[in-house]
């Protein structure tokens, strides 16, 4: 069975994630994120990122590759 493609991007994210930015607890993988709101930075799970927030934490070249264009095609459309 194959994954689903927001599993495929939290992947590609974990991949092309520098290792001194991310981490596993508890069995679950979290990368650094820059919260705003608070001022610093926050060890999230991938899973709590947005679609959105995933594809800012890619590289622009993987970020523009036929991969990921494929990827955010068959995710499913965002609701308002």
């Amino acid at each position: 069975m194959s994954k689903s493609p927001r599993a495929r991007l939290e992947a590609l994210v974990w991949k092309h994630t520098h290792k001194d930015f991310k981490g596993v607890i508890d069995g679950v993988r979290h990368c650094l994120h820059l919260n705003t709101q608070r001022g610093g930075t926050e060890s999230w799970p991938l899973s709590s990122f947005t679609v959105e927030q995933l594809i800012d934490k890619l590289p622009s070249k993987v970020r523009d590759s036929d991969e990921v264009r494929a990827l955010l095609a068959s995710l499913p459309p965002k609701t308002p």
